[in-house]
């Protein structure tokens, strides 16, 4: 026999609680000081900022929002990924980018390869060029397989349709990783097979998420097959 438990669905269902723009660019401030060591007035001070401006920023008991042209010098002055808000879009742009790998591969979807690695075919005849090796199937519809290896070049420009090396960021966590994405402007875009393979268009802001080179040359090897008996 069930007891006459009573539910209080205000506080079962519940939607989650958002951040606003404050507490979104105070968080990001905190951890900017935390990556420069810098407290705050330092922090202003260094990136031509007015102290009180970043005070007040910081406080929680504000609302105080950073103009456009304040975060930029932040972002430029410490070399740091900026706010989502500071992107083109505003707020619809991720904060966070770790992506996943496709089909369950490692975490590298595309790993630089050196020295002896390299096939000889692939030889890098500039220091702004690097031989690397796919290792998904997110830009299979566009032709690369995993397995391929691909030349980037840092001073070609890309086009719409070009597979691109792209570096997505995460100052959540310190880090970044290499991507490879068809550019799609101003997106990087997967083509993968299946859906659960895809990833969500990124938009190329420059802070968040950077190309670094354009594939220009591409090499497949086979496996030999086994000769008819």
């Amino acid at each position: 026999m069930r007891g006459n438990r009573r539910v209080d669905r205000k506080k079962t269902f519940q939607l989650p609680e958002v951040e606003t723009d404050s507490e979104i660019i105070r968080d990001w401030l905190h951890q900017v000081m935390k990556k420069t060591g810098l407290k705050a007035t330092p922090l202003a001070k260094t990136a031509g900022v007015a102290p009180s401006t970043i005070l007040r920023a910081l406080d929680p008991k504000g609302v105080s929002n950073l103009e456009r042209t304040t975060l930029t010098k932040i972002v430029n002055t410490f070399g740091v990924p900026g706010p989502p808000m500071l992107a083109p879009g505003g707020r619809s742009f991720p904060s966070k980018l770790i992506v996943s790998p496709g089909y369950g591969f490692p975490d590298e979807e595309m790993v630089r390869l050196a020295g002896g690695e390299i096939p000889p075919d692939m030889t890098p005849t500039d220091p702004m060029e690097s031989v690397w090796e796919l290792r998904t199937v997110r830009v299979q519809l566009a032709g690369y397989l995993r397995g391929d290896f691909v030349l980037v070049d840092q001073r070609v420009t890309p086009v719409t349709g070009d597979l691109v090396a792209a570096q997505l960021f995460d100052l959540d966590h310190d880090g970044a990783r290499v991507v490879p994405r068809i550019f799609d402007p101003p997106y990087i875009v997967t083509e993968a097979p299946a859906p659960a393979w895809r990833a969500k268009p990124a938009l190329v802001d420059d802070a968040l998420v950077k190309i670094m080179g354009t594939v220009t040359k591409t090499l497949r090897t086979r496996r030999a097959r086994p000769s008819a008996s």
